[in-house]
């Protein structure tokens, strides 16, 4: 596969596919210019890959897909439908394969308002230092968009604050063409205060009003996120699976 820049005209069709969740990388990286991608051939490709922040998204022809050349280019978590099932195994063996849910907001609605919370309010540009000074832990959260920067500014990203200090973020881990997948991430010791439920819900309303839909991926086993999700009014719309390459699978 060989690298190239994608430019939104060159690729109307694969944008217009667009699928909840990680299927909105694409776009992400076309609107951004966050990430990097790779066809098979230039123009007129028949397969995909395209990586934003260790995020990797496959898709098209699997029979135009080299094995071989796929192999050097993935590191991180890989995204691809089923028909890719024997290309990724043949040039991963030693995937992981991690089960995901996948939410989306069925009526242009979030669901119902809490009560004003202090501290929790969007971030700006002038968040950068704060995002930064997040653990390593959830700092990972800033990684499809360039770093701390990009995310305060670009993210449409919302923060709860205490004792002087960013505990809590949710925002656009992805920005795609027709949805806005969601990262959430609190640091250990706020967890569990209502926090991260708060910004969802700013953040989904900011989504709505901007024309997407938001969605929210998640693992079966992380019941606080997926909670959140079904407070905001979301419906779970498929189970997927996303595969491990050469990390670790998030605890």
């Amino acid at each position: 596969m060989r690298r190239v820049t994608l430019y939104g005209g060159s690729i109307a069709a694969w944008l217009a596919e667009e699928a909840p969740g990680p299927g909105a990388i694409l776009g992400h990286v076309v609107a951004t210019g966050h990430g990097r991608a790779w066809v098979d051939r230039w123009p007129s490709a028949s397969a995909l890959l395209v990586e934003a922040g260790g995020n990797y998204l496959l898709a098209g022809t699997p029979a135009a897909v080299d094995p071989a050349a796929l192999r050097p280019l993935v590191t991180g978590f890989l995204t691809a439908s089923e028909v890719f099932a024997p290309v990724v195994a043949e040039a991963f063996p030693d995937r992981v394969v991690w089960d995901r849910l996948i939410y989306r907001l069925p009526a242009g609605r979030c669901g119902p308002p809490s009560g004003p919370l202090t501290g929790v309010r969007a971030l700006s540009a002038a968040d950068a230092e704060a995002v930064a000074a997040l653990s390593e832990e959830i700092a990972w959260i800033a990684k499809t968009w360039g770093g701390p920067a990009g995310l305060a500014s670009h993210a449409h990203a919302y923060g709860a604050f205490a004792d002087g200090r960013l505990v809590t973020v949710v925002g656009s881990f992805f920005q795609g063409v027709r949805h806005e997948d969601a990262v959430v991430a609190t640091e250990p010791q706020w967890r569990g205060r209502g926090l991260a439920t708060a910004c969802a819900r700013a953040w989904c309303a900011g989504v709505v009003a901007r024309g997407r839909t938001p969605t929210w991926t998640t693992s079966p086993d992380n019941a606080g996120s997926w909670r959140i999700a079904e407070r905001l009014g979301m419906e779970l719309i498929r189970r997927d699976v996303l595969y491990v390459i050469g990390v670790d699978v998030p605890r």
